[in-house]
């Protein structure tokens, strides 16, 4: 006759399911939470987003621990080590079965997911990169899931309830530590479209300005030391100039009269993002290498068309071969008139440079032939052999420029 269960013995075994249980929801929020800290409102966006795909996933096949549970503790009633064994091994084989269909269909998912929710472009790259690492723990989350479900069937229950918490408590500490902890670093970014040599000088007056609002209410007199993330300062250069993939600038070049090592250093990463640079960048970040097709065809068609024109026709033809498609038809009006800008900008900056250089080297044959002219004159009066006039007929000078020369001889 099989006896009746107790409130004592059923609130043993359910207590530690639902307090388990409630920590696996617990550890997308903190994700979430620790991407609210983040610079950017896209990544607690991305993540949020990310986690929701997830959490209704999991729940799809939260029946694997419910069944598992169940046939476990008939298992364990029926004390037969075979049906123990069985009802162990026979969900872990479903579950694996169903990680390896997960993973074959989950690009699949997630693209029918990001059209599902239709996120910003920016927000759907973050989103994939976290749902691309997410993925490999599936497998481990369902067969979690049939481990506990045989463990609580055992009336294993305090390990079982220590086994789940320990591992959420895990996940959740180590979210914190890789963001906050291990990765310290602050990055300044800037995109150029133009050579700049002063980069590292401006990016001086940032970092500065940024370290001051970290430290704005911390005593920098007492004797404790003020931690301060290391500073990376990264430059994305897409202008039509011919530069390397890589290249470093130095604020020490513009020290002068520097003796030994300079004891400030600030380095600024060039990269160049122009179509057929920086292959590795381009793989890894299918957003910047479509930014650099579409740049590279307005420059084309600017060749051979007015520029409103040629941006348009860039435009177009980058939407009917999915480059930047999302973006470019949501903001179609507002690119073609930026590019416009940006395009007429660049031009303007290169006429302008010519139009200074032109200048200081006439101003400098100008100011040549006069010193020239002055040093002739003086040689002239020198030898007392000839007239004003004369001397000015010769150097090109006026005769009240030669008489202030003679006065300032005597």
């Amino acid at each position: 006759m099989l006896s009746q269960l107790t409130y004592k013995e059923y609130l043993k075994v359910t207590i530690p399911f639902m307090l388990s249980t409630a920590t696996q929801p617990l550890l997308g929020a903190v994700n979430t939470a620790v991407m609210g800290h983040m610079s950017e409102a896209f990544y607690i966006a991305a993540v949020s987003l990310g986690v929701i795909l997830f959490n209704n996933i999991y729940w799809l096949f939260g029946f694997l621990r419910v069944s598992t549970t169940s046939f476990s503790a008939q298992a364990l009633g029926s004390e037969s080590a075979k049906d123990k064994f069985l009802a162990l091994a026979r969900p872990l084989l479903i579950a694996i079965v169903i990680s390896l269909i997960f993973l074959i269909i989950y690009p699949w998912i997630f693209k029918y997911y990001a059209l599902l929710m239709k996120p910003e472009s920016q927000v759907v790259e973050l989103m994939k990169n976290y749902c691309d690492i997410i993925i490999w723990g599936a497998p481990f989350v369902l067969i979690n899931y049939v481990t506990l479900g045989w463990l609580m069937g055992q009336m294993i229950i305090r390990y079982t309830m220590f086994m789940q918490i320990s591992m959420n408590v895990l996940n959740i500490v180590l979210s914190i530590v890789f963001v906050f902890i291990m990765d310290m670093n602050l990055y300044l970014y800037e995109h150029q479209s133009t050579y700049n040599p002063n980069m590292p000088l401006r990016d001086l007056f940032y970092i500065c300005s940024e370290y001051q609002k970290l430290v704005d209410k911390k005593s920098l007199y007492s004797s404790t030391l003020q931690k301060i993330p290391a500073p990376n300062f990264i430059e994305f250069y897409n202008g039509s100039t011919a530069a390397p993939d890589c290249t470093e600038l130095r604020l020490s070049s513009a020290f002068e009269c520097l003796t030994g090592e300079p004891k400030l250093e600030l380095i600024v990463t060039v990269l160049n993002v122009n179509e057929g640079h920086n292959a590795d960048l381009m793989q890894h970040c299918s957003m910047l290498k479509e930014y650099a097709q579409y740049v590279a065809r307005v420059r084309h068609y600017a060749t051979d068309m007015p520029l409103n024109q040629a941006v348009e026709r860039a435009v177009d033809e980058c939407i009917q071969k999915g480059i930047l498609t999302e973006f470019l038809t949501r903001n179609r009006n507002e690119v073609i008139s930026m590019s416009i800008f940006e395009y007429d900008k660049e031009l303007e900056e290169k006429k302008l440079r010519k139009a200074e250089y032109e200048y200081g080297f006439s101003e400098g044959k100008k100011t040549g032939f006069q010193n020239a002219a002055m040093e002739t004159a003086r040689r002239m009066l020198k030898s007392n052999k000839l007239s004003l006039e004369d001397i000015a007929d010769f150097s090109g000078l006026s005769i009240d420029e030669i008489k202030q020369l003679q006065n300032t001889k005597s």
